[in-house]
C-alpha cells in the first residue's frame, strides 16, 4: 500500500519483509508525512515532535 513491502536478507535468503515506517494520515485520510527505516530509538520523540509542531501551526492558523 505505501511501498513498505522490501527485500531483505534473512539468514542468507532473499525475502520478501516490511520496512520499519510511520505514516502520519489526517482525518480526511490523506498522507501528511511518512518516517522511513526508522529507528526505535528516538523515533517516538521524532514523530511526537512533529505532530505537536503541526498543532502549533494549526492553532496559530485560527488566530
Amino acid at each position: 500500500m505505501y511501498g513498505v513491502l522490501k527485500p531483505k536478507k534473512m539468514f542468507g535468503k532473499e525475502v520478501v519483509g516490511t520496512e520499519r515506517s510511520t505514516f502520519i494520515i489526517n482525518k480526511e485520510g490523506m498522507l501528511v508525512k511518512e518516517f522511513r527505516k526508522v529507528n526505535l530509538k528516538g523515533h517516538v520523540k521524532e514523530v511526537l515532535d512533529f505532530l505537536i509542531e503541526v498543532n502549533n501551526k494549526l492553532v496559530l492558523d485560527k488566530k
